[in-house]
């Protein structure tokens, strides 16, 4: 049995500056990996499109608890650049995980 987090991510963005946040959220995808992140994908919430929800398995509440500092720090060079898209800035970013289990 293989046990795994998943981990969620929400934040609202300003939908004037979609295309440069998507360019961001590549680097963003490359830079979650390192915190061994895997499965990371996110999506845009069908009744309000200003709402993001990033996705992604980690191996444990260590890195959940690594990745929430990291997440709202405007020094860090790539997460940092989410500071100009989301509303309010880096400190309304809501996180949680899910523990979940491979047979």
């Amino acid at each position: 049995m293989n046990n795994f987090l998943q981990m969620y991510i929400q934040y609202e963005i300003a939908t004037c500056a979609y295309l440069h946040y998507t360019q961001i959220m590549e680097l963003l995808s490359v830079e979650m990996s390192r915190f061994e992140a895997k499965n990371f994908y996110w999506e845009q919430v069908d009744t309000n499109p200003a709402i993001v929800i990033e996705r992604c398995d980690i191996p444990s509440e260590s890195h959940f608890h690594a990745l929430k500092q990291f997440r709202k720090m405007e020094a860090h060079q790539v997460f940092g650049q989410l500071e100009t898209f989301i509303i309010g800035g880096l400190e309304t970013i809501r996180f949680f995980c899910v523990k979940k289990t491979n047979s």
